[in-house]
């Protein structure tokens, strides 16, 4: 029998999907990139966009000739109001492999040389806006032991860098009397992991023992997923978020008196309900000031059976637009000023891909910032001394040092 596997969304779904990759494989499936005898697609529905994308590749799988057995999983197929259950032809609780004793644990992650592996499952917040901790349930943390396992098996097959990964990453331990400090120490110890990149946190799972950790670690990278949302105080407290601009602020503060190059990425929900022009001046005056090296910018949609699908003070998809562009523009120009203090630096990069079409291998720093390079592609795969050369406003540019 032959599988085809299709996922969107976040890293979760991703490490969900390698495992079942696993799963399959270990009892004789093979895969195949198109017209398996089975599709197994992984739906995400964090935004009406997350969907609507799912529900094409659905529809997408059902017109192939012969059609092959569909089954959906993931959040989409658990959210009732995604459109995906309308869809005629798919299975949802279809078990195709009846075995027990099927692996828990990924040792390896098709596609990439950097492994995402999943920690904790789950959202104890209540955001106004946020669908998902009605989907994935409460928080639920892995075990600490197997976690370190999977890690030693994904080094003993050549990764180097693992991403700690979670629907609420920094909850992980609380339900199992443990923490991720704990976690990060114990892999610091495994041999061939060079480098641990934690995801996404919530600013206010960060504490002092944290960034004394990112202090001290020779091997925890320098740079946070910051899940930020809205730089306004009313709007933060309308989405139900525990913090406000000023702690945020203030951790970035803190963090970077430790490191002044430490980098930031982050999230931003551009036209929440009540979001007018002074509420959205306060998130560009934030954004400016923090200076992210990326911003995922998200486009308000309500998600039925949130509190928030009930707000009025609606903002048109033009002006949503307006401030979508403006804030991208605002992230380039602050990206390109974050990667000009590496021009002519000495720098790590993890080559991930062989060379492009124009001849180009591509890795990333510690710092989460995107090189592309001359070179072999016997390069992949290793960590390796750039000089930076060239810096634009969208690509940053090495040579083999």
């Amino acid at each position: 029998m032959t599988i085809t596997f299709k996922t969107l969304g976040c890293k979760v779904n991703q490490y969900e999907t390698q495992l079942m990759r696993e799963q399959f494989a270990s009892v004789g499936w093979q895969e195949v990139k198109e017209k398996g005898d089975v599709y197994l697609i992984n739906t995400c529905s964090v935004t009406a966009t997350a969907d609507r994308k799912s529900r094409h590749l659905i529809n997408s799988a059902l017109k192939l000739n012969p059609k092959p057995r569909i089954i959906v999983i993931g959040c989409g197929a658990s959210n009732r109001f995604s459109g995906i259950e309308k869809i005629k032809g798919i299975n949802f609780k279809d078990r195709i492999i009846q075995e027990k004793n099927l692996p828990q644990t990924i040792s390896s992650f098709k596609g990439h040389n950097r492994a995402f592996i999943k920690i904790q499952n789950g959202c104890d917040n209540s955001c106004s806006f946020c669908i998902i901790p009605y989907l994935r349930g409460r928080s639920r943390s892995r075990d600490l032991k197997q976690i370190v396992v999977e890690a030693k098996q994904l080094a003993n097959n050549r990764f180097k860098e693992i991403i700690l990964s979670g629907v609420n990453l920094g909850a992980y331990g609380k339900d199992i009397g443990t923490n991720l400090i704990d976690l990060i120490e114990k892999l610091e110890r495994i041999k061939g992991i060079e480098r641990i990149r934690l995801s996404s946190l919530n600013p206010q799972d960060i504490g002092q023992d944290l960034i004394t950790k990112f202090k001290n670690s020779e091997k925890l990278c320098p740079h946070l997923h910051l899940s930020l949302q809205s730089g306004d105080d009313a709007i933060l407290k309308r989405m139900n978020r525990p913090y406000t601009s000023s702690d945020f602020l203030n951790l970035i503060e803190r963090i970077r008196k430790i490191d002044s190059s430490f980098s930031f990425t982050t999230d931003v929900l551009a036209g929440f309900p009540g979001e007018g022009e002074k509420e959205f001046l306060n998130t560009v005056k934030l954004v400016e000031k923090v200076g992210f090296t990326r911003t995922h910018i998200f486009s308000y949609s309500p998600r039925e059976g949130t509190k928030a699908a009930d707000f009025p003070l609606r903002i048109s998809s033009l002006e949503i637009k307006k401030r979508v562009n403006l804030l991208k523009e605002i992230t380039a120009e602050s990206s390109y000023n974050y990667r000009r203090k590496f021009l002519n630096q000495d720098v790590k990069v993890l080559v991930e891909e062989k060379k492009d079409k124009d001849g180009y291998l591509k890795g990333y720093t510690e710092r989460y910032v995107k090189v592309l390079l001359k070179g072999n592609d016997e390069l992949k795969n290793k960590l390796i001394s750039v000089k930076i050369n060239k810096v634009d406003l969208e690509r940053t540019l090495g040579e083999v040092g």
